[in-house]
């Protein structure tokens, strides 16, 4: 059996039913809605690789490598923090919020019971 995504979880094979499967993903916390578009994803990415008469690599890309590739499709989400305000420089939008937790937002306007409304 080939490993799949999941982190050593066994690809589906004749071995196991779907419905084993799928135990096993949810058992191991992987989602099998992402399996399947991962799935999906590596088909299409292998058939563009046949069409196009590249190769593939014939070992594991690094973390640096693999850092970069992804790096080129996440620069419209990537943002360059301003030191003295508190604004980010974003590729498409001149100006993106800060990234906020829960906890660093402030609370709503209150009534005098001290319930929010």
């Amino acid at each position: 059996m080939g490993e799949g995504w999941g982190g050593g979880i066994p690809a589906a094979s004749h071995k196991l039913s779907n419905r084993q499967y799928e135990n096993l993903l949810h058992e191991n916390f992987v989602n099998i809605r992402r399996v399947r578009e991962w799935r999906d994803i590596h088909s299409q990415l292998h058939s563009v690789v046949g069409e196009q008469g590249w190769h593939l690599n014939d070992k594991p890309a690094s973390y640096e490598q693999l850092h970069l590739c992804m790096l080129c499709g996440l620069l419209g989400n990537m943002g360059l923090k301003n030191e003295e305000e508190d604004w980010y420089l974003g590729a498409r939008h001149p100006v993106l919020p800060p990234p906020r937790c829960q906890a660093q937002q402030k609370a709503g306007p209150l009534d005098r019971g001290g319930r929010a409304g």
